[in-house]
């Protein structure tokens, strides 16, 4: 589950990066990992607050647009506050970066994870991952 999520954010973050002239190429690897870190960690805290339905709900299917969801509106909001600080970013170009990288991620997520015939992402793996399952470990790791 963890290489599925870590290949989706490299390949958003690799076009997003290429569409914004003010940021270099050199920096999406770096970019890529902190997404990622991004994500899992803000995933995480909604499943630890009690969200383990609202996001198996929001990868089901059931809550809607997955580029609405509260979730997401978390993730892209401190997704881009950081990326502005870390890499010196402009706040506009760090909420570009953020919104082509987050919602193509968690909607591609939530297509495998509906798709029958995909089992990349399973419901199993995704509550082991969100629920802690050596999450800590994984985010240390990508730092």
């Amino acid at each position: 589950m963890l290489e599925q999520l870590e290949a989706l954010v490299k390949e958003a973050t690799g076009t997003a990066v290429n569409n914004a002239p003010d940021v270099s190429n050199d920096q999406a690897d770096a970019i890529a990992q902190h997404a990622q870190s991004s994500i899992l960690s803000e995933l995480q805290s909604a499943v630890s607050g009690g969200g383990l339905s609202s996001i198996m709900g929001m990868f089901g299917g059931q809550s809607g647009d997955v580029a609405n969801h509260s979730v997401t509106q978390n993730i892209l909001g401190n997704l881009t506050s950081s990326l502005a600080s870390k890499f010196g970013l402009s706040p506009e170009t760090a909420a570009s970066l953020s919104n082509s990288i987050v919602p193509n991620v968690l909607s591609k997520l939530s297509s495998k994870f509906s798709d029958p015939n995909d089992n990349s992402i399973t419901e199993g793996g995704l509550t082991s991952l969100l629920s802690g399952g050596g999450l800590m470990d994984k985010l240390k790791s990508l730092l």
